[in-house]
C-alpha cells in the first residue's frame, strides 16, 4: 500500500509552481527552519492559503532565512511554538552561552550540550568553532552522531558555512 502511495508522490522544488488543474495551484517556498523545510502557497479559484510548519525569518550560520513572495492569503496555517515568547536577542543568548562554556572549560570542566532540534547541532558546532578560533582556545570539541563520537572537524565547519548559501 505504501509503495503504491509513493508512486504518486511528486517532488517539488523550492519556488516551483505546480498546477494541479484549472483551479488548484501550489507553490513551494523556503522556510528557513531546518534543512529541507518548506512552506506552501495554495490557490484554489480566487482564494488562497499559506501552509507551513515552523519557519525562521532570521538567517542562522548554516541556513538562510525564510522567503516568500508578497502574498495576501485568506488563511495562514503555521506552527506557533514560540509565538508568545519574548526572548533576549540571539546575540545576547549566544554571548551568555559561550561565556558559560568558556568559564567551565577554563576551570578544567567538561560541557555536555544535548541538542534535540534538527540542525541545531550544526549551528552550535559553527558557533563554538568560531569562538574557539577567535579566543585561540586549544580545548578539543567533540560531537556525537548516533552512538559514535567525532572530533569537530574544520572540514565539517567549512562545509556547513558554505552550504548555507541558498
Amino acid at each position: 500500500m505504501i509503495k503504491n502511495c509513493m508512486k504518486r508522490v511528486i517532488a517539488v522544488n523550492i519556488h516551483q509552481t505546480v498546477k494541479v488543474d484549472d483551479e488548484l495551484e501550489i507553490k513551494a517556498y523556503y522556510a528557513g527552519h531546518v534543512l529541507g523545510a518548506a512552506m506552501f502557497h495554495v490557490k484554489v479559484g480566487g482564494e488562497s492559503a499559506v501552509y507551513t510548519g515552523d519557519y525562521n525569518m532570521t538567517p542562522d550560520r548554516h541556513l538562510g532565512s525564510a522567503w516568500i513572495d508578497k502574498v495576501r492569503p485568506d488563511v495562514l496555517i503555521t506552527e506557533t511554538t514560540y509565538a508568545t515568547t519574548i526572548r533576549d536577542s540571539k546575540r545576547a543568548r549566544e554571548r551568555d552561552f559561550l561565556k558559560k562554556v568558556h568559564d567551565c572549560v577554563a576551570k578544567g570542566g567538561k560541557v555536555l550540550i544535548p541538542v534535540f532540534a534538527l540542525g541545531r547541532a550544526q549551528e552550535l558546532c559553527i558557533l563554538i568553532d568560531s569562538y574557539w578560533e577567535r579566543m585561540n582556545l586549544k580545548v578539543p570539541v567533540y560531537f556525537a552522531a548516533g552512538l559514535q563520537l567525532f572530533p569537530l572537524s574544520p572540514l565539517f565547519v567549512s562545509f556547513e558555512r558554505k552550504s548555507r548559501k541558498i
